[in-house]
């Protein structure tokens, strides 16, 4: 992999701060339902919505990791149920 120059990581810091600003909007919209009755399947999508929200913050942050570390973060493999 080869690692991001000075000057285009900085542009890219600056667009992962550009996408951050709106999902911070979406997630804090998002809490004004909480006070709304709804249904069953609104509050599903409303939990959805949260969810994908979340992720999105999670890859945009594995971006920002990458780029200042040249690697991304270890995963490990998920555990195994043992029979």
């Amino acid at each position: 992999m080869a690692f991001v120059t000075r000057p285009e990581a900085a542009e890219i810091r600056r667009l992962l701060h550009a996408l951050r600003e709106p999902l911070g909007a979406f997630s804090i919209g998002l809490e004004l339902f909480d006070t709304e009755m709804m249904t069953t399947a609104d509050q599903a999508r409303l939990k959805r919505m949260r969810i994908e929200i979340q992720r999105a913050s999670a890859a945009l942050a594995d971006i920002d990791f990458v780029l200042e570390n040249g690697h991304p973060k270890e995963t490990r493999p998920p555990r195994q149920a043992k029979p």
